[in-house]
C-alpha cells in the first residue's frame, strides 16, 4: 500500500497522520490479560513521530490504558477505535505499520495470521505459540510483556530503525509463512 494510501484511510477514520506517521494499530482491546501499560512506558520519551491506534476496547481496558497513556505523556499520539465491520479488518491491518498484542498467553491467535496475511508486521508477546510462528527480527518483532522496559524500547527502536527494503522483506517472508503453514486443517484441527 502507498503512503498516501495510508494516509487517505486513516483521515477517513478520523486519524490524522504524516506521510513519515509510523502506525501501531494495538488489537488485544478486549483481552481480560492484555496490558498496555508496559507497551506504552517502552515508547515514554520517543522522538519519532508515530500514532497509537487501540482498537474495540471495553471500557475497564480503556480506563487503563488512558491512565498509562497520560503517565507517558503520550496521550495526543493516540486514537480510540470502535470495532469494525469483519470486512475492514484487512484494510486497517494492512494501512498499519505495525500490529501489537501485549499478552502473557495465548494460543495461536488468529489476530497474528491475519497480520502476516494482510501485510503489517506483527510486535507481539515473546509466548511459544508466536515465537512458533514469528522469528524476532526476521518477520517480527518480539518483547518480553513484563521484562525491563529498555528491551522492549529496543524492540521499538527496531521496528523505527527498519529500512522500506528490509520492511517489504519481512512482509514476503509473512506471505509466504502463511502460505506454506495457515491452513486451518494443520493448525485446528
Amino acid at each position: 500500500i502507498s503512503v498516501s494510501d495510508k494516509v487517505s484511510f486513516w483521515s477517513r477514520l478520523g486519524v490524522r497522520i504524516s506521510h513519515d506517521t509510523k502506525v501501531f494499530l494495538f488489537i488485544r482491546g478486549l483481552s481480560f490479560t492484555s496490558d498496555n501499560g508496559p507497551v506504552i512506558n517502552a515508547l515514554k520519551g520517543s522522538s519519532q513521530t508515530f500514532k497509537l491506534i487501540f482498537l474495540g476496547m471495553g471500557n475497564l481496558y480503556k480506563e487503563k490504558t488512558i491512565y498509562w497513556l497520560n503517565k507517558c505523556d503520550l496521550f495526543k499520539k493516540s486514537f480510540f477505535l470502535a470495532l469494525l465491520p469483519f470486512d475492514q479488518v484487512a484494510a486497517i491491518i494492512r494501512c498499519s505499520d505495525f500490529i501489537v498484542s501485549p499478552t502473557p498467553h495465548d494460543g495461536l491467535p488468529n489476530s497474528l495470521l491475519e497480520t502476516m496475511a494482510y501485510g503489517s508486521i506483527p510486535i507481539f508477546s515473546r509466548i511459544d505459540s508466536i515465537e512458533e510462528w514469528v522469528k524476532d527480527g526476521v518477520n517480527g518483532f518480539l518483547f518480553n510483556l513484563y521484562g525491563p522496559i529498555g528491551e522492549t524500547r529496543t524492540v521499538f527502536d527496531g521496528a523505527f530503525a527498519m529500512t522500506e527494503q528490509e520492511r517489504r522483506l519481512m512482509l514476503k517472508r509473512n506471505k509466504q509463512l502463511v502460505c506454506d503453514r495457515g491452513e486451518y486443517e494443520s493448525n485446528m484441527g
